[in-house]
């Protein structure tokens, strides 16, 4: 007798662009797993067998890291001069024709007044409307916003300024899902046929389980039912880190198996079926930031080592038990081709999918589409495991994933994000007060700094200070707060951000960078990292500041400090809020994910056929 997942029930007519063209379901449905990767193409897999070779060279399964590396998990953590980032080579995908269809239809939308459109717009207007809520003016925000991704097709919404994890997830579920979306979520009823089992891996915070955890506060309210979350196993190598996952699962009301590495996953027999599982592929040895770059399949790194884990994990599960979906985010650098290695990461990862039954694609997606005002694209994948073999089982896996990468098309919002930069900071930043000593200099590289700035002056025509406007001549004066070259590095920087935007309010800058990189923007954060140092300037206020409060890096992950209480996450430390907001999944972009799975997908309970 084979266990199958009946996923035809939980299906619906036209609830995508392509469900026109799709096949009547056979009697073997496809069941789908998800899989996120921080990269920056859209690659369909080609073949789907449910083999389990192995392109590594044989290892013990949980081998520890090699002589002389540390086990601990540094995703976002640069070392060394940043390198020059290696040219993507373009799509690498071979997508259905529907696919190129409705990539099309999503960029058209931005030109013309298609029905779709309007209706979303009668319905932001009505539920707006019913918030007593202003909608935001976006034309300067789209004017200013110049760092944008096209790796997913052109951008359909506005969303109204919430702040939010919750609010994000409303306005969705108002504004752009279909009345047959709404239905299709209104068919999970309480009880244990409609618990999602998932599994964390690299958890960080937990975000797949956060997400949930929002969605199905939402669904109640606004449904009076929904999908209950249930994560069933974690793991992350960071002792602190695990910590703030059990936390995060006692609030979730969740009770996982909590191990330190997924090779120790392999072993258990008390972890229960995962149908959705979260993983995240360490980027010590591939981020562009790297100075020790390796394969992704280098076991002998933490990158290779953490996805071989992961691999070795799907091979220890019967075919059948194997997650329904798969999410995996990584760096950017996954997508690119990296010259050093002679790889481009996604190809390689897709072919281990495949392998192990696994169809999907991958897409560079940014946050600053997704609600929040910070540029932080990322590569991530979306899979789905088959469970009919051959090129029609394959066709309608594909199709599946090119439905949910639509739908999250769907969610994104036309302006850089819904809460406003200044808004975000005006409520989320805490001024660091200001220490008794200087900060200490680096003399080795102070020769190379200061020729750096003299050609930027001439450059700018900023050879004396008297040149730079008022706020810039107060960043000069915060000798207790900054360093010399940080001093400079802003002063200059923010002087030519505001030549720019001159009715910019905030701006925030990346001031760890040479000047050459740093930029200062009144409308995005920039990328959060651990290591980096970020100034933030009123200039109304003529202030300037360095941050205090954990707050702020949870506001860039979309959460209120309402839901960052609600998780527990207020007790912690500010180093250690930065550590996971800079490494952790983007929450808006992966309840994206995840919602879109649960439309288009259903995540059925199991039944014997």
């Amino acid at each position: 007798m084979i266990k199958v997942h009946n996923i035809e029930h939980m299906t619906y007519d036209g609830v995508a662009a392509v469900a026109a063209s799709r096949q009547k379901p056979q009697s073997l449905t496809t069941a789908v797993g998800i899989v996120i990767m921080a990269d920056s193409d859209t690659s369909c897999t080609e073949r789907s067998p449910a083999s389990s070779s192995r392109m590594s060279p044989k290892r013990g399964r949980g081998a520890g890291p090699s002589k002389g590396q540390s086990k601990g998990r540094g995703r976002g953590r640069g070392r060394g001069r940043p390198r020059s980032r290696a040219k993507s080579s373009g799509q690498d995908t071979d997508l259905t024709d529907v696919n190129k269809k409705a990539q099309t239809a999503g960029s058209d939308t931005e030109t013309s007044e298609s029905p779709e459109t309007l209706r979303i717009a009668e319905a932001e207007k009505a539920w707006q409307a019913t918030m007593k809520r202003p909608r935001p003016s976006c034309k300067a925000a789209k004017d200013a916003d110049s760092d944008s991704d096209t790796e997913l097709s052109g951008v359909h919404n506005v969303a109204h300024s919430t702040g939010s994890l919750a609010g994000f997830i409303s306005w969705i579920c108002e504004t752009v899902m279909t009345d047959a979306e709404k239905t299709c979520l209104m068919r999970f009823e309480p009880g244990p046929k409609n618990v999602i089992t998932m599994g964390e891996f690299c958890a960080g915070m937990c975000s797949g389980t956060i997400a949930m955890h929002f969605l199905e506060k939402v669904f109640n309210q606004l449904f009076g039912k929904c999908p209950t979350n249930s994560t069933e196993l974690v793991t992350e190598m960071v002792p602190w880190k695990r910590q703030v996952c059990q936390m995060v699962c006692d609030k979730c009301g969740c009770k996982p198996v909590l191990v330190e590495r997924t090779a120790d996953a392999c072993q258990r027999t008390d972890v229960h079926h995962v149908q959705l599982a979260v993983a995240a592929i360490e980027c010590d040895d591939i981020s562009a930031m790297s100075s020790t770059p390796k394969s992704v399949v280098d076991e002998t790194g933490k990158s290779g080592r953490s996805l071989l884990e992961f691999m070795d994990w799907l091979d220890s599960l019967e075919f059948s038990t194997r997650p329904q979906i798969l999410v995996m985010e990584c760096v950017a650098a996954l997508m690119k081709e990296r010259s050093v290695v002679s790889e481009k990461g996604t190809a390689v990862v897709s072919k281990l999918l495949v392998e192990r039954g696994f169809v999907g694609s991958w897409r560079m997606v940014n946050t600053k589409h997704f609600s929040v005002p910070q540029s932080r694209g990322r590569t991530y994948g979306v899979f789905c495991r088959l469970m009919t073999f051959g090129d029609a089982g394959e066709t309608k896996a594909k199709a599946r994933v090119t439905s949910m990468w639509e739908f999250v098309d769907r969610c994104k919002t036309k302006t850089s994000g819904s809460e406003a930069l200044h808004d975000l900071l005006t409520r989320a930043l805490t001024p660091a007060g200001v220490p008794s000593k200087k900060p200490r200099s680096d003399r080795k590289k102070e020769a190379k700094w200061r020729k750096d700035h003299v050609e930027y002056r001439k450059q700018h025509n900023l050879v004396t200070n008297d040149a730079l406007c008022p706020i810039s001549q107060e960043i000069l004066g915060q000798v207790n707060l900054l360093t010399e070259r940080e001093r400079e590095v802003a002063a200059l920087t923010l002087h030519v951000a505001l030549k720019k935007n001159p009715n910019g309010k905030w701006f925030v800058g990346n001031i760890g960078d040479s000047v050459r990189y740093c930029r200062f923007s009144s409308t995005l954060h920039p990328c959060l990292l651990p290591q980096k140092k970020y100034l933030y300037a009123n200039v109304t206020d003529m202030t300037v500041s360095l941050n205090s409060d954990a707050n702020l890096y949870f506001a860039l992950q979309g959460l209120s400090a309402d839901e960052v209480q609600a998780m527990g996450l207020d007790e912690i430390s500010l180093t250690h809020a930065k550590d996971l907001c800079g490494n952790a999944f983007s929450l808006p972009v992966i309840v994206a994910i995840v919602l879109a799975a649960l439309l288009n997908v259903g995540m059925a309970p199991e039944r014997n056929v």
